[in-house]
């Protein structure tokens, strides 16, 4: 069977050295394939382990009702 070969389009950017690199189409081989599938299922199990350590941010917060001030500050009216 023979092995498939997937491309990619690459923008036209700026390297970090001021060097412009212009557009062009780069070749995915088969680990970048299943790496790249692959990733989808990754983040499912990391908000997983996010919801069940009680990160998962999607739940009610409870905000402490303001007290009153503990004392008046010398020199102001009662």
């Amino acid at each position: 069977m023979p092995e498939t070969v997937r491309t990619t389009r690459v923008r036209g950017h700026y390297r970090a050295n001021g060097s412009y690199v212009r557009a062009h189409h780069r070749q995915i081989g088969a680990p970048a394939v299943v790496a790249a599938g692959g990733s989808g299922l990754l983040a499912v199990v990391v908000l997983l382990i996010l919801a069940a350590l009680g990160g998962g941010g999607g739940g009610a917060t409870q905000v402490p009702a303001p007290s009153a001030p503990a004392s008046v500050a010398p020199g102001l009216p009662q």
